[in-house]
């Protein structure tokens, strides 16, 4: 395993991801060539039970930052937390301008201002049109997504040319936006593509995703039929289904509310980039209350039960302005996100104890969501449109990333990888394909306003915490070795309160005994007393709880 890139070669392309494989999220890829590198994509991914305090993750940088070569730019695919989320916190790191559609660059903008701004060289670029970055020539060519100015980037060297899809489908009727540009992805084939980095993600599901067009009967058919509030909640960033939410309460004579400050955000970023033009008035959050429940449409940021989502707050009553109660109903017009089956379904059940009907997609065959990726008939039209020489399968879990390179063999491309994060694949024209190095890729955590490593001493620490409580004890000793007083111990998720004082008083006891035992010179040495009094508790806390707690010891010396 390398730890660090090594410099492009002129006559070749090298590939990295450093997010995005083996996973959903983080995305964050890398193109080398002629000693210069390329990033597409700069995205998160979200934390769980494993990595306590940090909600948010980003890859890191640093094997390609002090590898070989220099980082030229930055181009961006489309405006999703999991392609452009990390770029606040790393865009220093990185120090490279960014290129982008005007609808990312306004996300963007917004994005590190929240974070208490920075300077980034952000540049513009409408989709269809070229740009220069270093010796790379980068095409913004047009395709459909859940959100507006999603592009393929055709990426051109003298080594050959690369396309890289980020997320795309092809929808016939997405509501808002531009369309797929076919005819341009099959000229570029024809000219000739080395290598195609594909979206993965619905590789396993057969048929055609369907379109944006497809979940308005649905909804219409839901509030129609719907007699007290009605709460839709969908992605933050769906352009296309917030459109499509505000054509439903238009058709149905209802008031339509965003409940959740990302949705006011996207509002305003759309309305500046001059998409939902045709939108209803909105009505404030905070005048929903006064308004009779059947003339209300809200959407709600949550879909996958974020506890400091709008939604979950509604299931718990939490919410400042709005409530949920029996009689209103709740649509599902997302997906679940693998990982958040347990927080989605506790916000569900929250909702079912207040009385809500709670509708999802497939319900009684009820069609309220399309997904924003391929599927394999799409994935198949890709690969006869391109005809690469390689495939490269990426943005998915490895199961995803497999069934696509497969499905690549079958279309007649000639070579097919699955790479994981990591993994360097050096391309050349006529050549195989081959994975030449390794690095390490770290995954690291935002704490607060600093980014630490996932393996470092602090989340295992937290993690030891979570799990089995943590005991704090200072023991005081003056300099001739005698204990002046008795040692104080503080506990916390170890011992029932009061229920266990006496265990707790009993614990503090070994520690005294611990030192009483040790020889006068060795109580002279903080850490024989330090390392006697902490396997004096560990042994106490197992015997009598079962718990190996955090112990830390402090040696005070009077």
């Amino acid at each position: 395993m390398a730890g660090r890139l090594t410099k492009p070669a002129k006559d070749e392309i090298l590939f990295v991801a450093l997010g995005g494989c083996g996973e959903i999220g983080m995305n964050l890829y890398a193109y080398g060539h002629n000693n210069q590198w390329l990033v597409v994509d700069c995205g998160v991914a979200f934390g769980d039970l494993s990595t306590p305090g940090m909600d948010v993750l980003v890859p890191d940088v640093d094997a390609l930052v002090n590898g070989g070569g220099k980082i030229v730019g930055m181009a961006i695919t489309h405006a999703h937390e999991d392609h452009i989320g990390a770029i606040p916190h790393l865009i220093d790191e990185l120090d490279c301008p960014i290129f982008a559609t005007p609808f990312g660059a306004s996300m963007i903008e917004r994005k590190i201002d929240s974070y208490g701004g920075g300077d980034a060289d952000l540049i513009r670029v409408k989709p269809g049109d070229s740009v220069k970055i270093g010796d790379f020539d980068v095409e913004f060519v047009p395709v459909t997504h859940s959100i507006p100015e999603a592009c393929a980037l055709s990426i051109n060297t003298a080594a050959g040319r690369m396309i890289h899809t980020g997320d795309w489908k092809i929808d016939p009727d997405p509501q808002l936006g531009m369309m797929f540009d076919s005819d341009r992805l099959a000229a570029l084939g024809r000219e000739g593509v080395l290598g195609l980095v594909c979206d993965s993600t619905n590789a396993l599901e057969d048929g055609h995703s369907g379109s944006e067009g497809d979940v308005y009967p649905g909804l219409l058919e839901v509030v129609q039929n719907a007699k007290g509030r009605v709460a839709v909640t969908c992605f933050a960033t769906n352009v296309a289904r917030v459109a499509t939410v505000a054509k439903v309460a238009q058709a149905t004579g209802r008031r339509l509310a965003l409940i959740g400050r990302s949705l006011h955000r996207l509002y305003e970023v759309s309305k500046e980039n001059g998409y939902l033009q045709s939108f209803p008035d909105l009505v404030p959050e905070d005048a929903v209350g006064r308004l009779p429940r059947e003339e209300v449409l809200m959407l709600v940021t949550g879909t996958q039960g974020e506890p400091r989502a709008a939604l979950s707050k509604l299931s718990r009553n939490e919410h400042q302005h709005v409530t949920l109660s029996a009689g209103d109903t709740v649509v599902y017009s997302s997906r679940e996100i693998p990982g958040n089956e347990t927080d989605i379904n506790r916000v569900r059940n929250h909702l079912a104890g207040l009385g809500v009907e709670v509708l999802a997609d497939g319900h009684d065959g009820l069609k309220v969501h399309v997904t924003g990726h391929p599927q394999r008939d799409e994935l198949t039209q890709m690969y006869q449109w391109t005809q690469p020489q390689v495939a490269l399968a990426v943005h998915g879990e490895t199961r995803h990333q497999l069934e696509n390179a497969k499905l690549a063999l079958t279309c007649q491309v000639g070579q097919a990888l699955a790479p994981g994060d990591g993994d360097v694949v050096r391309l050349r024209k006529g050549q195989e394909a081959e994975i030449i190095d390794r690095i390490d890729v770290d995954v690291l955590g935002l704490d607060g306003r600093r980014l630490i490593a996932l393996e470092s001493d602090v989340v295992r620490m937290r993690k030891r915490m979570m799990h089995n409580g943590s005991i704090n004890i200072a023991v005081a000793i003056n300099d001739r070795g005698t204990i002046v007083a008795d040692p104080i111990l503080t506990s916390a998720g170890v011992f029932e309160t009061p229920e266990e004082d006496d265990i707790e008083d009993e614990a503090a006891d070994w520690a005294w005994d611990a030192v009483d035992r040790m020889n006068k010179n060795d109580r002279k040495s903080d850490d024989a007393v330090e390392t006697a009094v902490f396997k004096a508790l560990r042994k106490f806390c197992r015997d009598t709880i079962g718990k190996k707690p955090l112990v830390t010891v402090s040696v005070l010396r009077v």
